[in-house]
């Protein structure tokens, strides 16, 4: 029986590190040839990407997974036990043609293995526009006309940073590709790194905003009288989820 799934682990997975799964996805049921050999359909394609300690900008790819097969449950079976081996990294899919796959990870109750909608990648000024509530619960990303500048864009700044990291050939032609013939290499890399800068704006949005709490507490008071005790309700940071001292 020809191929029908590879995997090329670029970098073993390490603890305490964060990792991005990016993948195009196939829709399956296709009836041409379902082999890694033939060339008459689409891979499905998934790369992961890690943050790079050397270089905050540029995330590089750890491992590689591509499949060609009508076998919608043993795509996914593979790819959740690659995502669970990598800390159980986030899958940011490509909605197009994901929507088989998709309803795998609900079958199996591990839907938390689905990155949701990474808007801050995609939305440009994301800081000064609202998201719909019902778009923020939408799971992976669409390739459309809106979307595809932006995704690109992302790619052209990582290049010049990452791509001296970049061990797989597979990656590399897949970058040459794009904009030329289909790419499956090229988008998955795409949707991961869209995934990456998704985390990365979340975490610099939350650093920029600190939380403070009302309490009320007993400072002492200069008086004609001399010092004596005041009550008086003072507001005070919250850091990592304490609430201050009440006396």
């Amino acid at each position: 029986m020809r191929g029908l799934s590879e995997l090329w682990v670029l970098e073993e997975p390490f603890a305490d590190v964060n990792y991005y799964m990016g993948t195009d996805p196939i829709p399956f049921g296709d009836k041409a040839e379902a082999s890694l050999e033939s060339e008459e359909r689409s891979n499905q394609v998934s790369i992961i990407l890690r943050d790079n300690p050397e270089n905050p900008n540029a995330p590089y790819p750890v491992a590689l997974y591509k499949a060609r097969t009508n076998e919608v449950g043993m795509v996914y079976s593979e790819t959740a036990y690659l995502q669970k081996q990598y800390n159980n990294c986030k899958n940011n899919l490509e909605r197009n043609a994901g929507s088989a796959f998709m309803q795998e990870y609900d079958r199996d109750g591990t839907q938390s293995l689905l990155a949701r909608y990474p808007w801050t990648a995609l939305v440009t000024d994301y800081k000064n526009k609202k998201i719909a509530r019902e778009k923020l619960k939408l799971r992976g990303w669409n390739n459309d006309n809106s979307t595809r500048g932006p995704a690109v864009a992302l790619l052209a700044k990582w290049i010049p940073n990452a791509i001296s990291y970049t061990w797989s050939k597979d990656i590399i032609e897949g970058i040459e590709k794009l904009g030329l013939e289909n790419s499956d290499e090229g988008w998955a890399l795409i949707s991961a790194l869209i995934l990456w800068r998704h985390m990365q704006n979340i975490s610099s949005r939350s650093s920029d905003k600190t939380e403070y709490k009302e309490v009320i507490t007993s400072v002492y008071e200069m008086t004609p009288y001399g010092p004596k005790y005041v009550r008086k309700r003072i507001k005070i940071p919250i850091l990592g989820g304490h609430e201050g001292i009440v006396r």
